[in-house]
């Protein structure tokens, strides 16, 4: 069905008189193209406002006398509305159109064309159930449904979220927050479980533990700023450690890939300067030719002349291409990045060392691996941050929604036993205060005893009423 008038949240729905607005409708939801959506709980009423069947002779009636002549009449400007979607448009034979008004709790309305019968009882399903809903509903004092959802809400406990895109490059901070923000990196067993590792190359191992270090800080300031919380998991800790160690592997097989380009051009370079000089010196020959024969044979060495020069002139147009990539290659391979690698003897056998030393489950990288996934400097970019935070959701929020549980049932035990405890101290006041006036009541004066029993109630020890009655009792013993 197509909607031809409504309002969402009060709104009107602007629409153009070519738009196409589709109403779709599920077991819960009825939906507007363009993801505007209502909830099938919300709905009051839903009526039938016209139905026509489509002809080929002339067009219909138009505004919003349409409604009155079809037996029906919607005030306002969507009566208006109504009365155009069944304007004087030619008719085409065959097709009958059924015209909906739906109403909403909030206030809302949609008129809809072209409604099918199963959309309908859809509709009125939820009418009806919605209509038996509420008679029950009215029953129920307001005092007791809100603490019913109180209680509701107190018993449930901390709730997971809804898990972020993983290219969210509008992640939202949270409250407060700054993206140069930072905080401690909490103390958990398992940060300190790398800090030895026998059998691997000193400089290959620093140079795993600095990046590690600082993509760790990173990673949780970056939690901190968009989630309020540092690091919680082990998942997210060794999620970092195997980017980490996978980019030094790649950074390697890069570096070995730059010498081979590098060794290749010199090579190429050796070549093209032997083919060169093999052209020149053609060159020196057929000139000193030239200069020998007779006027009706230097044609024909002349053309030798112009094509060994063009292929000279090729052959330095390669090599001075080829001198630009090797220096290209040879700038990459001396930059700040790769320097370190070079006093590595064989990095990448020293970094799958490491690798299968901490990983000792996982399968050895692929041979060859280049795929580099780092953080940018800018503390506002967190693309690889954010896929380990994903990555480790259901495992961070089971584990916190675990211990959320575990928590109030302790604290819920705690004010149990203090209730038990509370109630047996008073047990055991009432006891020794009465145990204490029957052992007065042969070794003491009636004065002493009274003195001990205002002692009594003035420390609270028994109430006003046992005070009374006691004292009577004393006293009627005279």
């Amino acid at each position: 069905m197509f909607l031809v008038e409504g309002t969402v949240n009060g709104k009107s729905i602007i629409k153009q008189s070519w738009d196409i607005i589709r109403v779709s409708i599920t077991n819960k939801t009825i939906t507007l193209e363009g993801n505007k959506q209502a909830k099938l709980e919300n709905i009051i009423s839903v009526d039938i406002v016209a139905q026509e069947v489509k002809t080929t002779t002339g067009g219909g009636v138009t505004g919003a006398g349409a409604g009155a002549l079809l037996g029906f009449l919607i005030a306002g400007p969507i009566g208006t509305a109504v009365g155009a979607g069944l304007g004087s448009k030619s008719k085409q034979q065959g097709r009958d159109n059924t015209t909906i008004a739906i109403g909403f709790k909030n206030g809302d309305s949609w008129i809809c064309d072209y409604v099918n019968q199963t959309d309908i009882g859809k509709l009125k399903v939820a009418l009806s159930q919605n209509i038996i809903l509420g008679s029950k509903q009215e029953g129920i004092p307001k005092s007791d449904s809100v603490n019913k959802k109180k209680k509701v809400q107190q018993d449930e406990g901390l709730k997971k979220p809804k898990k972020p895109e993983e290219y969210d490059y509008d992640l939202k901070k949270a409250r407060g927050r700054k993206v140069t923000d930072t905080i401690k990196l909490p103390t958990l067993d398992f940060v300190k479980k790398w800090e030895n590792i026998e059998g691997c190359d000193s400089k290959s191992l620093e140079l795993f533990k600095s990046n590690f270090a600082s993509d760790l800080e990173g990673y949780n300031n970056f939690k901190w700023v968009y989630f309020n919380t540092g690091l919680e998991s082990e998942g997210e800790f060794d999620h970092i450690a195997l980017r980490i160690i996978k980019n030094l592997i790649a950074r390697s097989n890069q570096l070995k890939s730059l010498e081979e380009r590098i060794l290749n051009r010199n090579l190429a370079e050796k070549s093209l300067e032997d083919e060169l000089q093999i052209h020149n010196s053609k060159l020196e020959d057929y000139k000193k030719e030239l200069s020998e024969t007779g006027l009706f044979s230097k044609g024909e060495i002349k053309k030798k002349i112009l094509s060994t020069e063009e292929k000279m002139q090729g052959i330095k147009s390669v090599i001075a291409a080829n001198n630009k990539t090797r220096t290209s290659n040879q700038k990459t391979f001396d930059s700040k990045p790769f320097k370190i690698f070079r006093t590595i003897n064989e990095p990448i056998t020293q970094f799958e060392l490491i690798y299968t030393k901490i990983f000792l489950k996982l399968d050895k990288p692929k041979k060859g691996l280049k795929v580099i996934e780092e953080n940018h400097d800018d503390p506002g970019w967190y693309p690889c941050f954010l896929k380990t935070y994903i990555l480790n959701f259901d495992e961070i929020w089971d584990k916190k929604i675990k211990e959320d549980k575990e928590k109030r049932k302790k604290e819920n035990q705690l004010e149990v036993n203090q209730a038990k405890k509370k109630e047996a101290d008073e047990k055991e006041k009432k006891l020794k205060a009465e145990k204490t006036l029957d052992g007065n009541k042969q070794t003491l004066s009636i004065k002493d005893r009274l003195a001990e029993l205002q002692k009594l109630k003035d420390q609270d020890l028994i109430t006003n009423q046992e005070f009374e009655t006691t004292r009577k009792r004393i006293l009627d013993s005279l």
